[in-house]
């Protein structure tokens, strides 16, 4: 009889503990997104999770405003029109758990397009794109923003971009960047100058002198305005301000090394050049 009595109660036990095993309830629906936007005919899947983990995990996906934004029951959401609503996420246990996802639906742009097709960048510049997208239907309202358009550099190595298209220069070359607002894309084509090469170049002397020389204080190379000071290996035959003393007949020619110290770019730069007089 007590043997009969334990097997009875462990069955109980273990019943009891299976059925609270399959009772956790639902506590909060948890999406990707908080807000996404969508041009007009686009799809974007998003995905839900009921906490705690254990809990059912089964949703119902409900929209607002199926004129703007249609949803289907595996998350994924279709712009159908342009607006503002708002998808329901409903835990299919609990009626009462629900999250909100809010989605804009832009129109469909007839093009974008840039103000500068053709940039001519330095190692170490930066610069915004300028942009304009213009709208199929001119009637509707053109709520297109930076955030909405997607800027790619086709090499990175030479032109990096961020997501409100910044270009920053990073080495010598040639690149494309394109800049897309939903199926409607156009590229900026970025040439990119070394910086240190051609400030080198702005500032070389004459290699053979025999009158005073006039050695620039300043040089302007892109965005920079460089401030530069010279100085001479002997000041008895160049002076720091490009005086030229020529040497007698009989002593032949002088050899002088000028150094230009720039200052005021993205790197302060030293070169060396030799002057005969």
């Amino acid at each position: 009889m007590k043997k009969s009595l334990l097997i009875l109660l462990a069955a109980v036990f273990v019943f009891t503990v299976s059925a609270c095993d399959e009772d956790v309830l639902a506590e909060e629906v948890s999406l990707s997104e908080d807000s996404i936007t969508l041009v007009e005919g686009d799809i974007q899947e998003i995905e839900a999770s009921v906490e705690p983990d254990d809990a059912d995990q089964e949703v119902v996906w409900e929209s607002m405003n199926e004129d703007v934004a249609l949803v289907n029951q595996d998350g994924e959401v279709y712009g159908e029109a342009p607006g503002y609503t708002v998808i329901r996420v409903t835990s299919a246990e609990d009626a009462t758990v629900t999250a909100y996802l809010s989605v804009e639906v832009l129109a469909e742009p007839d093009y974008v397009a840039v103000d500068d097709p053709d940039v001519n960048m330095f190692t170490g510049e930066t610069r915004a794109i300028d942009w304009e997208v213009e709208l199929r239907d001119t009637d509707l309202p053109n709520k297109w923003s930076i955030d909405d358009l997607e800027f790619t550099s086709l090499d990175g190595d030479i032109v990096t971009v961020d997501d409100k298209g910044v270009l920053e220069a990073q080495a010598p070359g040639l690149v494309e960047v394109e800049v897309r607002a939903g199926s409607q894309f156009t590229y900026v084509e970025v040439f990119v100058n070394d910086t240190e090469t051609t400030l080198m170049d702005e500032l070389t002397p004459e290699d053979v002198v025999r009158d005073d020389m006039a050695l620039p204080g300043s040089i302007t190379l892109g965005p920079w305005n460089f401030s530069v000071d010279w100085s001479s290996s002997d000041d008895d035959v160049i002076t720091d301000d490009g005086e030229v003393s020529r040497p007698d007949a009989e002593d032949g020619d002088a050899g002088v090394t000028l150094t230009a110290e720039a200052e005021g770019g993205p790197h302060d730069f030293t070169f060396e050049y030799p002057v005969t007089v």
